[in-house]
């Protein structure tokens, strides 16, 4: 090649170097600089007249080890170049950590005659990903590892096959009431002070984490000697309910702690103990005023009950269940007036039941859930039923003591074009009894917006007259308890009397449910009560079939089957 395309070749090169993004260091065959472009000079802080001359070594920022190099050295000595990562120093000192490629160029004879170097910064992009990193295995509140650094903690000492070990869980039961009382600053600066509290215990070996809200978890050594494990547990007791002082004030937590004892044999499971109810495990046995002991007896329920929750969540993403419809009928002519919708869970292995499902839905908090699905589940077979021009009779929705709020009704309403009389809101007895003012004002809004509402399960909850009075609902309904034992108790008869008398008092509709025989039947009848509801005019039923019953008309066959002399006495005996 000729010496003019030698220079030209020299120029465009140094042209595309001084442009380049990407630092490049070039070395010859003794590994002393000849050549660095801008960027370098940039990113090193040195000079092309600092560095001429001198080996890269230079840039050595210790953190590296003799041997990390040696290794570099003879992955280039063997394939010719070397790909990775490695922290260098600037002139200044300061550390940055660099992407590099590192290329032996050779002779003809196969003799390497120089090195180039290109490399970039990736400090922040490092740091980034540690930032993340640290963000997803740390509390920002309180900078204590995370409910997800501790399973990996777990996992790690089932792994070295360490297992021997204690585990506390203790839970600040106020902190809401803090939040609430004194605001969230104030509540995250009292988990600071929790935090602080926590590593203050001081033992190396403790391993502590904030899981969520108030709850956290303290894995510590297992201490052999019974003596010395009760001491240390009460110590760190102590410490965790002494009183903590926020801003000059000074507050006295509830704290609630378990210990649960894991030996090396067991299997630890730590979702079960982070994510269930205390009182599950609680051991009273061998608990005490400090803490109480966690029972893993009850693991296999406690697992079965976890992983029902998980299928049940599955089964509200995949859309698996079905609205089941029992019907509600006038006792006068047995006309359906009305309708109940009942969640099904229907499985390959066969039914779950409500009373299986819903126990765990409260549990772990998928009620409200729940309870948004079956609305909007029965909202859509109303608006298709509109589309047939059916008019379904008003069916009636139990709500969870959650208290589906008015604005997701309202926008299922319009999503599906539902009118107020199309269904009514049952809320139970036992939810007025213990959040009256808040299930006042609950109601007020329902009613305003046209929307009926009916009280579930009366007469198990306690509810006064005097609260009941100034309740803005438009229907009782009478718990079964009441109607099983018309015939044989006295009592029962008396108390389903003075409830439909208070029903009509109130001018409120009155509806007994779980009525199976003719005799409970007759006497609701005769009685005055408004509607029955049970297996003696039908079971739940899907919309087909509600459907096909209503077109059938009123219902009069279940009520020949049986003499009901026992009511006839009993109505005289009133009337005289």
């Amino acid at each position: 090649m000729s010496a003019p395309n030698n220079l030209l070749i020299d120029q465009v090169f140094r042209l595309a170097a001084e442009q380049s993004r990407d630092a490049i260091l070039i070395s010859d065959k003794d590994n002393q600089i000849i050549y660095v472009n801008n960027m370098f000079s940039q990113l090193t802080e040195y000079t092309e007249d600092d560095v001429i001359g001198k080996n890269p070594s230079i840039l050595k920022s210790g953190i590296q080890t003799d041997e990390y190099y040696a290794q570099l050295w003879a992955t280039i000595a063997q394939k010719g170049e070397w790909r990775g990562e490695l922290w260098n120093r600037a002139k200044s000192g300061r550390l940055f950590y660099e992407h590099q490629h590192i290329m032996a160029i050779a002779d003809d004879s196969g003799a390497t005659q120089y090195y180039i170097s290109i490399f970039y910064d990736r400090t922040r992009q490092l740091r980034e990903a540690q930032t993340k990193r640290f963000n997803e295995r740390y509390d920002r509140k309180t900078q204590l590892p995370n409910e997800r650094k501790l399973q990996e903690y777990v996992k790690s000492l089932s792994k070295n096959q360490q297992t021997s070990f204690t585990y506390i869980t203790f839970n600040y039961l106020d902190l809401k009431d803090i939040n609430s009382t004194y605001g969230t600053e104030f509540g995250d600066l009292f988990l600071s002070e929790i935090a602080l509290r926590i590593k203050s215990l001081g033992h190396r070996k403790f391993f502590a984490a904030r899981i969520s809200g108030g709850q956290f978890a303290l894995i510590t050594p297992y201490q052999s000697q019974q003596p010395q494990r009760l001491s240390a547990l009460q110590h760190i007791a102590r410490e965790l309910k002494a009183p903590i002082v926020v801003q000059d004030r000074e507050i006295f937590p509830q704290v609630e702690i378990g210990v649960l004892e894991q030996a090396h044999e067991q299997e630890f499971d730590l979702e079960l103990f982070t994510h269930s109810e205390y009182d599950s495990h609680r051991d009273p046995a061998s608990s005490n005023q400090d803490f109480y002991y966690i029972n893993q007896s009850n693991k296999d329920k406690i697992r079965d009950e976890f992983e029902l929750a998980q299928r049940l969540q599955l089964a509200l993403k995949n859309d698996d269940f079905e609205i089941y419809f029992q019907p509600q009928v006038s006792s006068l002519d047995q006309r359906i007036l009305g309708a109940e919708a009942l969640l099904r869970w229907f499985t390959p292995d066969g039914q779950i039941s409500p009373g299986e499902f819903l126990p765990v839905a409260e549990k772990y908090n998928l009620m409200n859930k729940l309870d948004e699905y079956v609305v909007n589940k029965v909202f859509e077979h109303i608006h298709r039923a509109k589309t047939r021009r059916i008019q379904l009779p008003r069916i009636a929705i139990n709500i969870s003591d959650q208290l589906i709020p008015l604005n997701v009704i309202e926008v299922l309403m319009a999503k599906h074009n539902i009118q107020p009389d199309d269904f009514e809101l049952e809320i139970t007895e036992k939810l007025i009894a213990t959040h009256d003012d808040e299930t006042n004002l609950f109601l007020q809004a329902f009613k305003d917006r046209g929307i009926h509402t009916s009280i579930d399960d009366f007469g198990t909850g306690y509810s006064s007259l005097a609260r009941l009075r100034h309740l803005k609902v438009n229907k009782l309904k009478i718990d079964k308890s009441f109607i099983d034992h018309i015939k044989s108790s006295l009592q029962d008869r008396e108390i389903l009397l003075s409830i439909i008398g208070i029903g009509k008092a109130l001018k409120l509709t009155v509806l007994a449910e779980g009525v199976e025989t003719p005799c409970q039947w007759e006497f609701l009848q005769r009685s005055g009560c408004d509607l029955i509801q049970g297996f003696l005019f039908s079971k739940p039923v899907d919309l087909p079939t509600l459907l096909s019953l209503l077109a059938a008309g009123p219902v009069h066959n279940a009520l020949e089957t049986e003499q009901c002399e026992f009511v006839t006495q009993c109505h005289s005996a009133n009337r005289g």
